[in-house]
């Protein structure tokens, strides 16, 4: 979508968003690897943060659709990339080799799972 002309609402990885009166959401703006389990979960939060914004033109003297497009897409922007770094991160930690692998493992059984889950509290707290 869109050609660089300002026009459109950029994607973390570069690609855009939103154009006009059409928006992307879930895998379609923003594939995630599937290692922090978050893919449909980012989608939910697109659907959750797109129909408050569009919600928003309802009222007298609110937005323009294109508008709350724009605002979805820039409101999801650093959510969703800290997300997606997270998952590859975790994917680059979960496929260490060998010794590395070992000690990974003896890390996590270190830490816990209470830790282990209070670690990943920012993805799992969120509120639209």
């Amino acid at each position: 979508m869109g050609g660089g002309d300002g026009r459109c609402s950029p994607v973390p990885d570069g690609g855009e968003w939103t154009e006009g009166a059409i928006a992307l959401l879930g895998d379609a703006a923003h594939a995630m690897l599937p290692f922090a389990a978050q893919g449909a979960g980012m989608a939910i939060e697109d659907a959750a943060v797109l129909a408050k914004s569009i919600g928003e033109t309802q009222h007298q003297g609110g937005p323009t659709v294109p508008a709350a497009l724009k605002r979805y897409a820039r409101l999801r922007q650093s959510r969703v990339a800290r997300v997606a770094r997270a998952a590859r991160q975790a994917g680059r930690i979960y496929h260490l080799p060998g010794p590395l692998a070992l000690a990974r493992d003896l890390v996590i059984k270190g830490i816990g799972p209470k830790r282990m889950l209070t670690r990943q509290h920012w993805i799992y707290d969120w509120r639209a």
